[in-house]
This record gives structure tokens, sequence and C-alpha cells, in this order.
């Protein structure tokens, strides 16, 4: 994460069962001449954060840290993430891109895209299979 996604997490903590609206973050964490110039300055940053799966929004677009990524939480996630890091990696393979914009909640960074190279030597390998 970077800087500003760090900061928003820690500002979203402080209000763990609430939405907060964009407004309300590039406010507090944008003070001076960042919030004068741009007032959703945070958007783009906690969109890509919901994508990731980070945080949650509501009907009015408002944000909140997802449960596990809480602060009172982080202990426990972490623990979850240790002891299925070996089943995550085998299912982030065998999605591919299509199927993850079909999929709600996973993260288009989980995903691979296929180059043609890639097709020529799978297609080469059935080939030499199919002969033998």
């Amino acid at each position: 994460m970077n800087a500003d996604e760090v900061r928003i997490i820690g500002f979203l903590n402080e209000f763990p069962d609430e939405f907060v609206s964009v407004v309300d973050v590039s406010r507090k964490l944008g003070k001076g001449r960042r919030y004068k110039e741009d007032r959703t300055w945070a958007s783009p940053i906690m969109r890509r954060m919901e994508m990731d799966g980070l945080l949650e929004t509501n009907d009015a677009g408002d944000f909140r840290v997802r449960t596990e990524y809480r602060e009172n939480g982080k202990e426990q996630a972490k623990a979850q993430d240790k002891g299925s890091k070996s089943t995550k990696a085998s299912e982030t393979k065998s999605i591919d891109f299509k199927q993850a914009l079909k999929t709600p909640g996973v993260s288009l960074g989980d995903t691979t895209i296929i180059r043609i190279s890639d097709v020529r030597e799978q297609d080469t390998a059935s080939r030499n299979q199919s002969t033998r």
C-alpha cells in the first residue's frame, strides 16, 4: 500500500462501523491546497481500494474498512492469510481475466493475461502429445 492508502485506512479505522464520505476523507487527509484544488481527490484511491477488497461501500457511495481489515481484526486477518496462502495461490491461478470481470469481489490483480506466445507453446505441446 502507498502512503495515501495507509492514511485512508487509518482514518477509516477511527469509525469502524460507520460509512464515511469521500469528501470527509479528502478534507481530513488533504488539508490545505490539496483539498482546495480537488475536494474529491481521495475518490480514485478509495475506489481502487474497494476493487482490491480493502474497503466496502454503501448505496450512497460512502466507504468503510472491510471487517477483516479493521484495526481490531488485523491479527485475525493476518493469521487467516498465513493459513490460507497455499489455497489462495491455487485459487488465483485458476481464475482468468474474463472470469474475474464477471465475478464480484475478485481483484483483477489476481488474474493473468495470456500472451500469444503462451498459446503457441501450449498448442505445440498438445500437438506433440497427440502424435505419440
